[in-house]
């Protein structure tokens, strides 16, 4: 299921979340198994285009990346697909679930 490109912005988290106050993510797509293809540019962590983010419950508190809401251990989020090898340095991120299926045309800026 295709889901239109958009961009969210997010400000500092001042924790472990991996974002920055310039950090913008673009969601490009939804795809099967509960995974998202996203961009991720961030001057702290670098660029990430097309990367694979999977449906997970929050194993611990955090921050949404997009919306600053605060995320509760249990929340249903997404996160980066990472392996042992090559970890983004975005690995800690998440985003709260309900955001990835916001309308296009809303955005968080939380400047």
């Amino acid at each position: 299921m295709d889901t239109p490109s958009r961009v969210l912005s997010a400000q500092p988290l001042g924790n472990p979340s991996g974002t920055s106050p310039s950090c913008t993510v673009t969601i490009e797509e939804r795809l099967e198994n509960k995974r998202i293809a996203l961009s991720w540019s961030d001057p702290t962590c670098g660029s990430y285009r097309g990367q694979l983010w999977r449906y997970a419950i929050a194993p611990k508190p955090g921050v949404c990346a997009l919306s600053g809401q605060p995320i509760k251990r249990g929340d249903a989020i997404f996160r980066p697909q990472a392996r042992s090898r090559n970890a983004p340095r975005n690995r800690n991120a998440m985003i709260l679930a309900a955001w990835i299926d916001r309308p296009c045309g809303l955005t968080a800026d939380r400047r």
